[in-house]
């Protein structure tokens, strides 16, 4: 198998690469090319198998959230407590959209544009 470098199977019922398409990481696109979820293509180096590289792409890190709870926050600083207590937030800052103006610069730059008149070959 070309797919996981082990013997024992055909490319196209490699249990390895089945599994990461039930798993979701993997995915085919409408050409049946094996593609990362996330639509980016999977490039093999010299010798690599599509399993390697697969491993070798997946995303080591994840993301962690973590919210302190006003028993947990820092305790000398009491005057924080006090603000969120009275339903004072700091750092929140209402949102103002800004003016669309491209539209408008569109128009004054096409204003007076015509196309040149025909030939009069093409009448």
């Amino acid at each position: 198998c070309f797919r996981c470098n082990e013997s024992g199977h055909m490319m196209n019922g490699c249990p390895k690469l089945n599994e990461l398409l039930m798993k979701g990481i993997i995915t085919k696109d409408e050409t049946g090319r094996i593609i990362m979820m996330d639509r980016t293509r999977i490039r093999q180096e010299d010798g690599e198998s599509i399993m390697a590289t697969v491993e070798r792409m997946k995303p080591r890190a994840n993301f962690v959230a973590y919210r302190m709870d006003l028993n947990e926050s820092n305790e000398g600083d009491e005057s924080e407590g006090e603000d969120r207590t009275r339903g004072e937030s700091r750092g929140m800052y209402p949102v103002l959209q800004s003016q669309k103006t491209t539209q408008g610069k569109r128009i004054e730059v096409l204003d007076g544009v015509y196309p040149p008149p025909r030939p009069r070959w093409q009448r």
